[in-house]
């Protein structure tokens, strides 16, 4: 149990950097996108808890909030001014 949850606060913790680099490489995309990328991100998040809700595989439910926060932390990096003018 203990190492499940250790295991898990790492699999999170390496969506910070992913995210950070994702935006650093699209950041023509999250200009024009933002609003489909947030759009995106709602969606997963809301199928990950309706996923909870029924008991599903927790694989599933760390994947689809993984793929939220790298989406989230993209999107917080694209209102940053600085982060944006830099090559």
């Amino acid at each position: 149990m203990i190492k499940e949850v250790i295991g898990y606060i790492l699999i999170f913790a390496t969506a910070f950097p992913v995210g950070y680099i994702l935006a650093k490489i699209c950041k023509d995309e999250l200009i024009k996108d933002r609003n489909y990328i947030l759009a995106l991100s709602w969606l997963l998040l809301i199928v990950a808890v309706f996923l909870l809700i029924f008991n599903f595989s927790s694989m599933i439910i760390i994947s689809l909030a993984y793929m939220a926060l790298v989406f989230g932390i993209m999107l917080k990096m694209s209102k940053n001014k600085r982060f944006m003018r830099q090559k």
